[in-house]
């Protein structure tokens, strides 16, 4: 992977990481995207450019558990015991 490929992918794990963290601490609907972007150190439209929406956002936390749910690697009930702590 080249420079700018790795570039791109570090300002995009750090919008989510930032997101995520801003989610869990004070809610969805209590964070805009000004303020993940402005977290984050980017433009609002950098942050649109990385994911269309708020939503996509919250889908990057959980890709990696979604797609192994998918493919059959972990339970589902494995995450309904997390759900229920909330």
């Amino acid at each position: 992977m080249g420079l700018r490929e790795r570039k791109k992918e570090q300002t995009r794990r750090r919008i989510a990481e930032v997101a995520l963290r801003l989610f869990d601490e004070r809610g969805y609907d209590a964070v805009t995207v000004n303020e993940i972007a402005e977290v984050a150190g980017v433009a609002k439209v950098t942050l649109f450019n990385y994911f269309p929406t708020k939503d996509c956002l919250v889908t990057e936390g959980v890709k990696d558990d979604l797609a192994a749910i998918v493919s059959g690697g972990v339970p589902l009930s494995a995450f309904q015991s997390i759900h229920d702590l909330r």
